[in-house]
């Protein structure tokens, strides 16, 4: 499955083929076809909407033909504007290792249980954000000897803590196992930055500075918000006067295929550096 990457900050611009993929062999299980979960792999970042994936499995030969056409009516009529491919070939004579039958309806279960999390009443919702409640993006399917591992990356609302957000997850998947018992679950978290939620109150000394001088040199002088993770929360939670700024459009550009900055937005942002630090450090 082919699909198209795009910033997780902004998955309702890409096309996430692990999703597509998921879909597809789930309609061939629910079709009657009996088959035998070789390998799946998605993604290369964690941090992006996965534009490749891969399910391989096996199939009785009795079966051969009619998966083939409905391979071709599935995709003509109810995976429009979706590209799949399919490669054919035998298992020859060494065989072929097979996952757990359990790894599937598991992987499909830890879905729908994350994208609960992300629409239910408590993570809440904040107007001014492209996507005003919290998302989620499922990046990455790496098969290992003896496990799979299965990322996603949770963008949550600027007040949720992540004490928080770890207890909720961990909830959420954990207890699965009940389900699956002959499956072993954990969880681990590679990164995290706390949201950055500019406060009410602070309009004046820094911040003013910076808007004058955005203003002086042609750019908007009005704080967004915006979705991306920064590092300047941890800045903010640390007692420094702290913003978020740089040239272009984040939301089409930032960690995209095609990531690019116009040279004039460059040289304009450069003017908004030194008018700040003309103001505030000379």
């Amino acid at each position: 499955s082919k699909g198209k990457s795009f910033n997780s900050a902004f998955i309702q611009h890409g096309t996430n083929a692990l999703l597509q993929l998921m879909h597809f062999y789930q309609l061939a299980l629910e079709n009657g076809f009996e088959t035998k979960l070789n390998g799946v792999e998605a993604g290369t970042s964690t941090h992006q909407v996965p534009d490749q994936a891969w399910v391989e499995f096996c199939l009785t030969s009795h079966q051969f033909e009619a998966f083939k056409m409905f391979f071709r009516e599935t995709i003509r009529k109810d995976l429009r504007n979706k590209f799949f491919e399919m490669q054919i070939g035998g298992v020859g004579n060494s065989g072929v290792s097979v996952l757990p039958k359990e790894i599937f309806p598991a992987l499909m279960n830890t879905i729908e249980r994350l994208n609960e999390l992300t629409q239910s009443k408590l993570c809440g919702e904040s107007a001014g954000f492209q996507q005003p409640g919290a998302t989620i993006n499922y990046t990455k399917i790496k098969q290992n000897r003896n496990k799979l591992e299965f990322y996603f990356d949770i963008r949550t609302l600027p007040n949720w803590s992540d004490k928080e957000v770890k207890g909720v997850v961990a909830d959420k998947i954990l207890s699965l196992s009940q389900s699956y018992p002959n499956l072993h679950f954990s969880i681990n978290q590679l990164n995290h930055c706390p949201g950055y939620l500019l406060k009410s109150d602070k309009k004046e000394g820094f911040y003013k500075e910076c808007q004058v001088a955005a203003k002086k040199v042609g750019l908007s002088d009005e704080f967004r918000k915006i979705e991306f993770s920064t590092e300047a929360s941890i800045l903010e939670r640390a007692g420094f006067d702290t913003i978020v700024f740089g040239p272009g459009d984040a939301s089409t550009i930032l960690n995209c295929p095609t990531e690019s900055v116009d040279y004039n937005e460059a040289q304009q942002a450069i003017s908004f550096y030194e008018e700040v630090i003309e103001q505030v450090c000379l």
